[in-house]
Formats: structure tokens, C-alpha cells, sequence
């Protein structure tokens, strides 16, 4: 698997919310800053161009290549997100939300994407295996939109679904084009191993998002990755030894409750940063 590193919009999110689409302007060149400091001619950047997450300021397909080319001027490919798939017994919730996915992945392909993510919202009243169900065939119907514009998908694990239920639904879901976005630290949120974890879904993982926790008071504290007891250096090390031969881009992430986010993530890339350059040198 051939890594290169990227940057989660959430990162920012206490900066950002609700003003997510005036953010562009400052959270591009804040991403191909990193890179350009921590000696990476690529990067990725996660980007909202639907949903809640938005940072498009406008629609306007003449607006949309404007960023594409502000993008390709900094070096960054884009992984967007698209917005939320409601999973709920009510079939007209889900229908609306699938619907929603179509002109966010016409921006995703103007914006160069080839990999998509999208997150969930599981409402009450469904059992679990009825939840995964649901899931699966709305995400059926999702790829097959995103397949039309040449995309992939996958959905970030938070706290709703275990990795078996999320194996379930990228299974039943019979896309090719559907995958997984590994969170590594979220697997403590729901009682899993990491590593364990990462290594099952290796086969089809198709973005990851890196962060590190510590528990504090009860709460998964976000902290720069080393300082925590998320496996970050023996889970990148399982990605790299691969047999999964794809590009995939690894959203580096810092979910603070205060202040300092800027710093947070600077440390995080020296982290990669230096465990990159140990890895090329055979020192992992």
C-alpha cells in the first residue's frame, strides 16, 4: 500500500463550525503549509462539498474549477465529503438523503476526486441487523451514482457500527466501488483493537483517518499522534506491508476539545513525518 498523507477538515472544526463554507481560503493554504514543512511534494486534503461539512462558497461550476485549480496549484488531492447518509425506518429519510449524494459527487469529480467519503446518522427504532440492512442497500444505490462519476466510497466508523457490521455492509452492499475509511481511533470508542481491527479490514480499506487518543475522566481525549495509546507506528507499518496495492491517503486528525489545533496537527505531521522517512529507510 503506497501512503501519502492528507488533512481532516474536523482538525478544525472548533475554528470552523458554522461558518464551514467561508473556510477555503484559509484552510487550503494551512494544508499545503504542512506538507511544504514536513518535506511532502504530495498530499492529500479532506474536504466538505456537501452536507453539514460544506466549504464550497458557491455551486457555480465555474466556481468549483476555480478550486480544482487552486488545488492542483498547491499540490493537493482532494478526498471529499460528500455529507450524511441517514440510516432510518422511514424509507423517504433515506431516499432524500441518497438523493443529496448526486451533485456532490458531480463536484467531487470536477475537484479531481477518485476516492469519496460520506458519514451516517443512524436514527432509533431498528434493530441492529435491520440498521445494517438499510445501510447496505442505500450504500448500493449510492456507488452506483458515484461509479457513474468514476468515484469509490467509503464511510467513516464512529461510534454507530462495529467493524463485523460494517464488514456486513460493504459485503451485502455487492459494490465493487465500496470500501472502507478506517478511523483508528474510533475502534477504542466502540471496545475494539486498533491494530487488530486495521489489519481485518487491510483487503479493501480505501482512506484512513490517523488520530491518537487518551482517555481522561472517561472522555477519548484527541492528542497528537505519539501521545496517546492509539498502535499509530505498528498500524502504519501493517498498512505499508499491504498486499493492497492502492494509493490511499491518510487524513491526519486532531479532535480537540480546546484550543490549539495548529500546533496539534504540526506535531502529528512531524510524527509521520519522521515515521515516513524510518519506514523508506528500512527502519520499521
Amino acid at each position: 500500500m503506497r501512503l501519502i498523507p492528507s488533512v481532516l477538515n474536523w482538525s478544525y472544526h472548533r475554528e470552523y463550525w458554522g461558518a464551514w463554507s467561508s473556510s477555503l481560503d484559509s484552510y487550503v493554504p494551512r494544508v499545503a503549509a504542512l506538507a511544504k514543512k514536513h518535506g511532502f511534494e504530495q498530499s492529500g486534503i479532506n474536504l466538505g462539498v456537501g452536507g453539514e461539512q460544506n466549504q464550497l462558497a458557491s455551486f457555480d461550476p465555474a466556481y468549483v474549477a476555480e478550486v480544482r485549480t487552486r488545488l492542483d496549484d498547491n499540490g493537493l488531492q482532494i478526498i471529499p465529503i460528500l455529507g450524511s447518509l441517514d440510516i432510518h425506518a422511514d424509507p423517504s429519510f433515506v431516499a432524500r438523503s441518497v438523493e443529496a449524494f448526486k451533485p456532490a459527487l458531480e463536484r467531487a469529480a470536477v475537484l479531481g476526486a477518485t476516492v469519496s467519503t460520506f458519514g451516517t446518522s443512524l436514527h432509533g427504532r431498528l434493530t441492529r441487523e435491520k440498521a445494517v440492512s438499510i445501510y447496505a442497500e442505500a450504500a448500493a444505490e449510492i456507488c452506483a451514482i458515484a461509479a457513474e462519476f468514476g468515484q469509490s466510497l467509503c464511510s467513516e466508523n464512529y461510534n454507530t457500527f462495529t467493524s463485523d457490521e460494517l464488514m456486513a455492509v460493504v459485503e451485502r452492499s455487492g459494490a465493487s466501488n465500496h470500501g472502507y475509511l478506517n478511523d483508528i481511533g474510533n475502534w477504542l470508542i466502540t471496545g475494539e483493537d486498533p491494530h487488530s481491527v486495521s489489519k481485518k479490514l487491510l483487503p479493501r480499506t480505501l482512506h484512513v483517518h490517523i488520530k491518537d487518543y487518551a482517555l481522561d475522566d472517561g472522555v477519548w481525549r484527541s492528542v497528537p499522534l505519539g501521545d496517546g495509546i492509539v498502535p499509530v507506528a505498528k498500524i502504519l507499518q501493517a498498512l505499508k506491508d499491504s498486499a493492497n496495492d492502492a494509493t490511499v491517503y491518510l487524513a491526519l486528525e486532531t479532535d480537540l476539545d480546546s484550543d490549539g489545533e495548529d500546533e496539534a496537527l504540526d506535531r502529528s505531521y512531524a510524527y509521520y513525518a519522521n515515521w515516513a522517512a524510518q519506514a523508506a529507510e528500512g527502519g520499521n
